[in-house]
Order: structure tokens, then C-alpha cells, then sequence
């Protein structure tokens, strides 16, 4: 039995180190074709010009029926790779057949990069790389008389290659953009609404045709009812390539900004803090700036989105004279005599007095002290001090006095 056992574990180990043997051949038969002499671009556009007019430098050729190749490049700094392909006479540039692209990190192909494909045509292929060796692995199902020809291009890792820049809300609820893009833009996406291809400079949003102005701007309508209009604003070139996306706007539509509180006067800046902010659902990305926060009064806070959050939209809260640190009350036969410490801010103070269950005022005073006829027993007032700015009155918080006659 044990026999047995030794030879059937023997055999198992025999045909897994075949297996292996097997596995690595096929992998050391993996054959490359080098690419070299890449040349560089400083627009998609250019390099698609080039190979669609036959200038392109001719990178890669075969004529084998070969259903699937696989082709190396060096890059010797981080960079932008674009590759497109043709097939029959290169003068011609003539698509008869198919082709799919991958690109790897290995020689192996195990390790894929991601790619952007064009949206409008799907033999234009772009990548952003780090300095090193990848490997294309085409498949494609030309004929063997043809000739399949392939084309790299690489542009320089500093390229911005558009910006989407929020400008303004117009009272018409419309948000206003301005595109920078190093090439032409041919549509733009917002959100999961239409979309649709351009004609000269004017360019369809949420379904509805725009014409970028002179300054490269147009508008999108928001609104209350629908937060998800305003989400993920995408761009793209004459090439059908997709760039910059912006996911988030900030304006008065579509912005919620919860945690605003009103602030105490302490003769300097005043500011917010555990604020949170969303454009739509979505937390956003901010910065705060303010307006008239110093002194007692209005004071504004501008919410600005930073990074993917683009616009801004503005708060205001009360900037109010400080509390009154402490309050006294001392009887004096009939008299009784309340004094209260300064209320930062206050330019007069209020001092009420409660009768029944209501608060009626018995002084207007720029003092700190009030003196009065009080009954036996207990009367309680409160005092807080004020300050009136544009015809409107900022207090500072109550503080309230017990008067206790007991004669």
C-alpha cells in the first residue's frame, strides 16, 4: 500500500513539474517587437493629423497573417503615449479590418494599464506612463495580403490638456463656465443627461445646444428639484478623448452648507469651523473666506470649492456683542440696585424685567447699573447689551438677576 502511494505521489509530482516546464517555454517563447524613435506631440490632434495624412513616423509593420502580436517601447520619462494603426497602402490610411489594443507593464502581459479609448474613434488609444518599458498586445484579423501599420506618439507629462473653470450663477439660474482645452473641444457631458457631437464651436449640454461666446464660456441650467444635474461636467476633444471632469458645483441651487452659527464679538476676526458642506449629495472639497467679520454686524463667509469641487456660494451669520460676564442685584429699603459687567460690542443695554410670564423692558441705558422700586419677595430681571448696525439690532446673550426684599 505504501508503495502504491509513493509511486501514484511520485507521478503527481512528475506531471505538475511538467505543468510548470511547460508554462515557462510558452513564456519564454513570448517574442517582442521593439519600437523606437518615438516622436513627440504637443496635441492629440497633431498626432491624429499626422497619421491620418500618412506622416506619422511609420513605428511597426507586418504582413504576416498574424492574429495577435505583441509590441515594445521605452519611454525615458513619464509621458503621455498615443497610438492609433492602419492597414492597406499607409497613403491611403484605409480601416478595412479590426483591431484591439492592451498595455501592459510585462512582457508576460499580466500587468495592464488602464488606457483611454476615443470616443468617436476607436483606433486612437492614450495612456499616461511612467518612465520604463511597456508592451502592446494587438489582436487584429486582417488579411495576409495586407499590411498592418502602427503608430506612437508620446506628449509631455506637464500637458493640461483642458480646464473647466466655474465663472458665475446668473439669476436666471444658469452657471456659467469657461473651457480651456490645448484642443478644439467637440462636446461636453453633464452628468447621465444627452449629449451630443459639435459643429464649429457650438457644443450640446444636458441636451440643449450652447454655443461657446468669444471668451470660451457657456451656461447650464440648474435647478432645486434635481440635485444630480449638476454632477460630473466632462469634456472632450476634437479626438473624442475625455479629460478633466469636474464632479462637483458649489452655487446657490445645488449647494447645502450646515454648522453656520452666529459668532460673539471679540475685537478681532471671527470665523467658522465644523461646517459641512455638500454640493448636492456629495461632501465637497472648500475653502472659507470672509467679509466684514470683525466687528458687530453681518458678517459674510464665501464657501469656495477647491481640487474637483468647482463654484462657490456665500453665508452669512450675525456677528452679536459678548455676554455679560456677571450681574448683581443689592436692596436698600425699597430700592434695589442692579449692575452688570461691559458686553463687548454693546453700545447701550436692555434691562427687562419679568412680569407675570412675560419680559416687559423698564430700561434703555448706556451704563452698567439700574436702580428701581422693588415689592417684597422675590422680582427677577435679566439685562443684555445691544448694538444697532443698518437698522438692525445684535444682542448679546441674557443675563438674569434675582432681587429677593425681604422688609
Amino acid at each position: 500500500m505504501k508503495k502504491t502511494l509513493s509511486i501514484i505521489l511520485a507521478l503527481v509530482i512528475a506531471i505538475s513539474c511538467m505543468a510548470v516546464a511547460g508554462t515557462s517555454t510558452a513564456f519564454a517563447e513570448t517574442t517582442t517587437e521593439n519600437i523606437t524613435a518615438i516622436p513627440t506631440y504637443k496635441t492629440t490632434s497633431a498626432f491624429t493629423q499626422d497619421v491620418n495624412l500618412g506622416k506619422a513616423t511609420l513605428q511597426a509593420t507586418t504582413t504576416a497573417n498574424d492574429w495577435s502580436k505583441t509590441y515594445s517601447f521605452t519611454v525615458s520619462d513619464d509621458a503621455y503615449i498615443l497610438i492609433s494603426y492602419a492597414y492597406g497602402k499607409l497613403a491611403d490610411y484605409s480601416w478595412k479590418h479590426d483591431a484591439s489594443f492592451e498595455i501592459y507593464r510585462d512582457v508576460l502581459c499580466t500587468n495592464k494599464l488602464d488606457v483611454q479609448t476615443s470616443e468617436n474613434n476607436d483606433r486612437a488609444f492614450f495612456a499616461k506612463v511612467a518612465k520604463g518599458t511597456y508592451f502592446i498586445k494587438t489582436s487584429t484579423n486582417y488579411d495576409k495580403e495586407d499590411t498592418f501599420y502602427l503608430f506612437l506618439g508620446k506628449m509631455s507629462k506637464a500637458t493640461k490638456f483642458g480646464t473647466l473653470k466655474y465663472v458665475k450663477t446668473n439669476a436666471n439660474r444658469t452657471v456659467t463656465y469657461k473651457l480651456n482645452t490645448i484642443d478644439e473641444c467637440q462636446s461636453i457631458k453633464a452628468h447621465t443627461t444627452n449629449y451630443g457631437f459639435t459643429g464649429g464651436i457650438t457644443t450640446r449640454v444636458c441636451g440643449n445646444p450652447v454655443t461657446l461666446d468669444s471668451k470660451k464660456q457657456f451656461n447650464i441650467t440648474y435647478t432645486n428639484n434635481d440635485k444630480n444635474a449638476y454632477l460630473s461636467v466632462n469634456f472632450y476633444d476634437v479626438n473624442g478623448f475625455e479629460f478633466d471632469a469636474y464632479g462637483l458645483c458649489l452655487n446657490k441651487y445645488t449647494a447645502s452648507v450646515e454648522g453656520v452659527k452666529n459668532k460673539t464679538y471679540t475685537g478681532k476676526a471671527v470665523r467658522q469651523s465644523g461646517l459641512t458642506v455638500k454640493a448636492g449629495y456629495d461632501p465637497a472639497s472648500y475653502i472659507l473666506s470672509y467679509k466684514n467679520n470683525t466687528k458687530v454686524g453681518t458678517a459674510t463667509m464665501t464657501v469656495t470649492g477647491k481640487g474637483q469641487t468647482i463654484g462657490s456660494v456665500t453665508k452669512t451669520f450675525k456677528i452679536n456683542p459678548a455676554s455679560i460676564a456677571k450681574a448683581s442685584a443689592s436692596v436698600k429699603g425699597k430700592k434695589a440696585t442692579i449692575k452688570w459687567t461691559k458686553s463687548n460690542g454693546a453700545k447701550t443695554y436692555v434691562v427687562q424685567k419679568k412680569v407675570g410670564k412675560a419680559w416687559k423692558t423698564v430700561k434703555k441705558t448706556t451704563g452698567t447699573s439700574y436702580k428701581t422700586s422693588v415689592p417684597k419677595g422675590k422680582t427677577y430681571f435679566r439685562v443684555y447689551g445691544t448694538a444697532t448696525v443698518n437698522k438692525v439690532a445684535y444682542n448679546s446673550a441674557v443675563k438674569s438677576v434675582t432681587v429677593n426684599r425681604k422688609k
